[in-house]
């Protein structure tokens, strides 16, 4: 990840703490150029600057392994950089109450992409019995958000893509991960 736009030696666990944790963390910096002078009534910050660009930050993406999903916890920021990984039905519903994913669009997408890792140990069921269990998920994956339109439509069209695929359980599963 490159943050451009800010020079490194102005990044301190004191003046710029999440830039800092995320230095620690591997991020480096370079083709820096002054930015824009940020007006501010601190004094320790009037040589802050914008960043001109930044790498994309996915604050909803598939784990490493590809069967649970990550997420950025949003109540922790913009304190501490924590992610969380959901793998069960228990914690996709939990960061989409509390809050640990905000924003419509990020409840939608973190919704859908759960309830494929939820639905992961059924690939050995038979293709009607996985979307019975895809359509109970989803309904309980919705009703925790109940007025959450995005995450309706998006569990929706996971629901339907996994309806209109053909073939085995396995065949459905990767239909409704390419659709999330």
């Amino acid at each position: 990840m490159v943050w451009d736009g800010l020079r490194p030696d102005r990044v301190s666990r004191e003046v710029t703490p999440n830039l800092w944790q995320l230095a620690q963390a591997g991020v480096w910096f370079e083709r820096t150029r002054p930015g824009r002078t940020a007006r501010t009534n601190d004094a320790r910050h009037e040589d802050a600057r914008y960043f001109s660009s930044v790498d994309i930050i996915q604050s909803v993406r598939w784990t490493d392994d590809g069967r649970g999903v990550r997420i950025i916890d949003q109540r922790l920021l913009p304190g501490k950089l924590v992610e969380r990984d959901l793998r069960s039905l228990g914690d996709v519903r939990d960061a989409i109450r509390t809050l640990a994913v905000r924003g419509a669009p990020a409840i939608g997408i973190a919704g859908a992409m759960g309830l494929v890792a939820v639905l992961e140990p059924n690939e050995s069921r038979s293709r009607d019995e996985l979307l019975a269990e895809a359509r109970r998920v989803a309904a309980e994956i919705a009703s925790t958000r109940p007025t959450a339109v995005n995450l309706a439509w998006a569990l929706d069209r996971v629901v339907r893509a996994a309806a209109a695929s053909s073939g085995t359980a396995a065949v459905m599963l990767d239909a409704m991960r390419r659709e999330a």
